[in-house]
């Protein structure tokens, strides 16, 4: 028993050892600035190490920082590096930085990988390096140079590819689609030292809001998701989370679901019962109806109607296979205005739709004094 409890410890140990030289683990120079009020966030130290409670706030324009990583990071397949700006998981806003790299820290060797912003992921292969041993974070906000945490608050720099191979913990991500769900799984990880999992989503797998979308336990290694989510493409990722408040590197993947859009009608309609010669289109119909054809089923519970309006002074109906759940929105300033409308899928079929919309007099009847409104580039988006 003694000699399998001390394997345990040992096996844990060096693990943790690992994962701890697959961040920042020195400053070599750094330009912290002020802001208007102070800066309660310039102690360089707290952008060392995993992802915790601290940060560094490098004071907004003209703030940097430059770290020595703990290994070499190398160009892999996909992203190499991710820099880590805590915004809005600490209740304020995510915040623009750029990042640099370097092999040597010499003089004119470092190479721009681009902005970032929150948890953004960097490839090394766009910008042609492919050994780096030091970072620089040069601060591009301005958005918090009044409060106490001014400019970008950078809490970790991590290693996604090293020269020891990949970084992060997580291993099987996959994810799916069903009919009104999102399931999201991975390789069961188990260690006295994580104490759940951190779970978000990004629509390009590239930037991350810094605050967590889901909290998973460590006793699981699954999530059902019900909500909806961003049409178009979808990224997770995943990482754990220990016990002294610090966070791992994340595995990412791809949601298989894929948006398609229907083109329902791009040309202007005038909606309502006045001749107007300055509009677009100058005579009026008292309604439209759209024959809408999807030829498959749809794998989200929620479909999105999208269009842009004109001119709309009174709550005018929209009736979809005979539901009536929803009303244009009041905009009463000459331009057009995008807008989009959240559909429950039971309500959109395979096969033949129709969407109808009305104008409405001020009581909501069709009788006389109909309001005279514009639409146009009318479109369905669905997951298939």
């Amino acid at each position: 028993m003694n000699k399998i409890i001390f394997v345990a410890i040992a096996q844990l140990v060096s693990v943790l050892s690992y994962a701890e030289s697959n961040y920042a683990e020195l400053v070599m120079e750094s330009n912290i600035l002020d802001g208007n009020n102070g800066n309660s966030q310039s102690n360089t130290g707290n952008i060392l190490g995993r992802t915790d409670s601290v940060s560094l706030s490098l004071g907004g324009i003209g703030g940097s920082v430059v770290v020595r990583l703990g290994k070499t990071a190398i160009d892999g397949i996909g992203y190499d590096l991710e820099v880590n700006e805590v915004g809005s998981a600490g209740g304020g806003v995510d915040e623009e930085y750029s990042v640099s790299v370097s092999q040597t820290n010499e003089p004119g060797s470092y190479v721009s990988l681009g902005d970032g912003k929150a948890i953004s992921r960097f490839d090394f292969s766009l910008s042609g390096i492919n050994n780096v041993n030091f970072v620089r974070i040069d601060d591009l906000s301005t958005l918090t140079l009044d409060s106490q945490t001014p400019g970008s608050d950078i809490n970790s720099i991590s290693l996604l590819h090293s020269d020891s191979g990949a970084s992060t913990l997580i291993t099987g991500l996959s994810t799916s689609v069903k009919q009104s769900s999102t399931v999201i799984s991975w390789d069961k990880l188990v260690s006295d030292n994580i104490i759940g999992f951190a779970v978000r989503k990004s629509s390009d797998g590239e930037t991350f809001y810094s605050k967590v979308d889901w909290s998973v336990s460590k006793y699981e290694h699954a999530l059902l998701i019900t909500d909806i989510l961003e049409f178009g493409e979808n990224w997770i990722s995943v990482a754990p989370t220990y016990r002294d408040g610090t966070e791992g590197i994340a595995s990412i993947a791809k949601l298989d679901a894929i948006a398609e859009t229907i083109v329902i009608e791009e040309n202007t309609i005038h909606l309502g019962d006045a001749e107007i010669a300055s509009w677009e289109d100058s005579s009026p119909d008292t309604s439209v109806s759209f024959q809408v054809m999807i030829p498959e089923s749809m794998k989200n519970q929620k479909v999105r109607l999208d269009m842009e309006i004109f001119n709309v002074h009174y709550q005018n109906k929209i009736v979809i296979n005979g539901y009536s759940e929803m009303y244009l929105p009041v905009h009463k300033p000459s331009e057009f205005l995008e807008t989009s409308f959240l559909i429950d899928s039971g309500i959109i079929k395979s096969g033949i739709n129709t969407i109808e919309i009305y104008s409405s007099d001020s009581s909501g009847d069709t009788l006389s004094n109909l309001d005279d409104f514009q639409i146009k580039n009318v479109r369905l988006t669905y997951q298939k």
